[in-house]
């Protein structure tokens, strides 16, 4: 407990106390389902003012916000029914993995789910699957059609304007390069998606079939027969209703309160999750009186001038660390569940701004409002009267480190503003990340790290930075990787030391394995009549130039860079897992894995979530698993920091894991981190943060990277 957790939790207890005042008018709410949901709140550079000022790009709500939405309804009796209204919902698969995880914990507590959708598609489909009713409008369709990959190719439309792209990769399976050097699919790239496709698809129909209570082999016929009108969906069992938005309510009145809804229909995983659902215990002030006789509000039992609240919960992960040492070094918590001290929460899911929990009005204890028995409340308007759980901050803290993005050397960046393209919204800066990871190990406060993970990959050279610094952590703390909707090649390098690697069925990850080379613009020179002569020094000097592919000699040199690389990347999985590298040999060749495909091959350890990670950390670390603890969000430091000697048979002292920049072939004394260096100090250049990590991959030639143009749609 922190000295300010006992004046702010007496505050908060007494809020609950005039909250649960309020009998009525709270049985039914209304949550609004849209947009990404990350897996916390992205921490974007801000814009200049006066644009920062300005609500011009309200923040998204992540999955840590939700979370804290749903535990706050699970905890209130007095809430029956949570209607979710999809609206615009484009979250990627490990998202919707963790949503209906939470729908069916929340399902476990005894509430009615009901979905509402105007039209739902695959995905959408898959998360409203595990609520007890689903109904759509007179004029909606379900269009569950199944999944389809779609790779891009390119190589003919740059010989139009005469580029060719002079790659190598290894091995078959690491197809990264074919978008811009193959006209049409290999066999291994075929034989990958259509696997991967495969596993993805079990997934939907197992979790289609729990939900719906129907056999595995009728929702794939099901699924054939797409699209469905809403009243053939009725007929075929997937949808429950066909009502329009303003005749919810009528129907919901109509319905039986059952208790535990279609229990019977829940997956196992799902009702043996109770106590990772800490609403009866922590969720509520027991000893304060929940009702008023007469309108009365009795005094509060427990004194807060006497210096403690004894019907409070112990410990809690949620609140705000405001005087743990870590925060000023650069451990900043990151936005919590609940935010108890200024009695708000910033965390609404259908509140772009991230709408807040608003104070109670004052007339509130002499005059509460009545509401119909089965009127719909919006989250807004409900939030206001539900009760929050108390939290109290512990000394022991989990950290949490984050890895967003395209790997490149340097700094990371994020630009102010989303942007739907691949590597321009967030690069992972190797220095940044390292940072990080130092500032986790040096906080004496936290007891674990989990590191998450959401990345295609990238530089090798970064990657095997990182996976150096993960290696050096795991020796002082517990590390526990959670990967996010993508983990691959360079993401599965930096995660493979990790003490534990936890990844969603959905989540992609693997793709072992190097590629490089060159993109020559010969041809369009010539179209373009410039001419070239050139004069060098060193036999390979020209091995990276861009007017010439390269020669039989360079070839075989650029395929030997690739090997070493490929051969370090195998010894570092392999060290990582505790495998031969004959073992990760049959499981790398650049082949890209779901993550339930990687669980049962060894690649990873658990199937789940951030609450799964949240249990492992705690227990390799030793603490108590039903005690909630302080989760804090590491950044790096304010101030650069050295690592701490880490002896190694067989290592000179001094080697050092940054002593390897700079010792590339055809590297002319440049680093990958010269040219991020250089702008060290610029503060407003997110506009070239795109050319930024496109030259720094351009020199380091050495790729780590998976094909990030391949899509799959539901």
């Amino acid at each position: 407990m922190m000295p300010l957790d006992l004046p702010r939790n007496a505050i908060l207890g007494t809020r609950n106390l005039v909250c649960s005042l309020r009998r009525k008018g709270l049985d039914c709410v209304v949550l609004s389902i849209r947009g990404a949901y990350p897996e916390q709140p992205p921490q974007r550079e801000p814009l200049p003012f006066p644009f920062s000022h300005l609500p011009l790009f309200p923040a998204e709500v992540s999955l840590t916000d939700m979370r804290a939405a749903l535990e706050m309804i699970g905890g209130d009796r007095r809430v029956q029914t949570v209607v979710l209204r999809f609206d615009a919902l484009h979250a990627g698969l490990p998202a919707l993995y963790s949503l209906r995880r939470m729908l069916l914990d929340l399902r476990a507590t005894g509430k009615r789910l009901v979905a509402w959708l105007p039209n739902a598609d695959t995905w959408e489909y898959y998360l409203a699957s595990a609520c007890d009713d689903v109904i759509l409008p007179p004029a909606g369709h379900l269009f569950a059609l199944g999944l389809r990959a779609e790779p891009m190719f390119l190589k003919d439309m740059l010989a139009l304007a005469g580029i060719e792209a002079d790659f190598e990769a290894i091995a078959e399976y690491k197809v990264a390069p074919d978008t811009f050097r193959r006209t049409t699919m290999s066999e291994p790239h075929r034989e990958m998606l259509d696997s991967m496709l495969g596993s993805l698809f079990d997934e939907i129909v197992t979790a289609i079939a729990e939900g719906r209570g129907l056999e595995a082999a009728r929702v794939r016929e099901l699924i054939d027969a797409m699209p469905l009108s809403a009243a053939e969906a009725v007929e075929a069992g997937l949808v429950d209703a066909v009502l329009y938005e303003d005749e919810l309510a009528g129907r919901l009145e109509s319905l039986p309160h059952e208790a535990a809804g279609r229990l019977e229909s829940l997956p196992h995983e799902a009702a043996g999750r109770l106590e990772s659902l800490p609403h009866e215990a922590a969720g509520r002030l027991e000893s304060l009186p929940h009702e008023a006789a007469g309108g009365r509000l009795e005094s509060l039992p427990h004194e807060a001038a006497g210096g403690r609240l004894e019907s409070l919960p112990h410990e809690a992960a949620g609140g705000r660390l405001e005087s743990l040492p870590h925060e000023a070094a650069g451990g900043r918590l990151e936005s919590l569940p609940h935010e108890a001290a200024a009695g708000r929460l910033e965390s609404l899911p259908h509140e772009a701004a991230g709408g807040r929990l608003e104070s109670l009005p004052h007339e509130a204890a002499g005059r509460l409002e009545s509401l119909p028995h089965t009127g719909l409340l919006t989250w807004r308007e409900a939030a206001r009267w539900l009760r929050t759980p108390i939290k109290w901050n512990t000394r022991q803290a989990i950290g949490v480190v984050s890895l967003e993005g395209l790997i490149v050397p340097g700094r990371s960046r994020r630009v102010p503003v989303p942007v739907p393209l691949p590597m321009v919204e967030a690069q992972a800066g190797a220095e940044t990340v390292v940072q990080a990871l130092r500032q986790a190990e040096a906080d004496r406060h936290i007891a674990a790290v989990i590191f998450y993970v959401e990345t295609p990959g990238g530089s090798a050279l970064a990657s095997d930075l990182l996976c150096r610094e993960v290696r050096r952590l795991r020796e002082r703390k517990p590390v526990v990787v959670l990967m996010g909707g993508q983990a691959t090649s360079g993401g599965y390098y930096v995660a493979a030391p990790a003490s534990r690697i936890v990844a969603r069925p959905t989540t992609l990850t693997g793709s072992i394995g190097i590629w490089g080379g060159k993109v020559v613009l010969a041809g369009l020179y010539q179209r373009l009549k410039v001419g070239f002569e050139p004069v060098q020094r060193g036999a390979m000097a020209g091995l990276y130039a861009e007017t010439a592919p390269f020669s039989d000699e360079e070839r075989a040199r650029i395929r030997r860079d690739l090997g070493e690389n490929y051969a370090r990347f195998k010894a570092r999985v392999a060290e990582g897992r505790g495998m031969t590298e004959e073992q990760v040999e049959g499981l790398a060749r650049g082949r890209v894995w779901t993550g339930a495909q990687a669980r049962g091959i060894g690649l990873v350890d658990e199937l789940g979530d951030f609450q799964t990670a949240l249990a492992l950390a705690k227990e390799l670390a030793g603490l108590k698993p039903d005690q909630e603890y302080t989760v804090v969000q590491v950044g790096p430091p304010r101030h650069e920091l050295l690592p701490p000697p880490f002896p190694q048979p067989g290592r000179s002292a001094g080697l050092s894991p940054f002593s390897l920049v700079g010792r590339r072939a055809g590297d002319e004394g440049s680093s990958p981190f010269s040219l991020i260096g250089r702008r060290a100090g610029d503060e407003g250049g997110w506009l070239l943060v795109l050319l930024d990590a496109l030259q720094g991959l351009a020199h380091e030639r050495v790729w780590a990277l998976a094909p990030w143009t391949v899509q799959i749609r539901g």
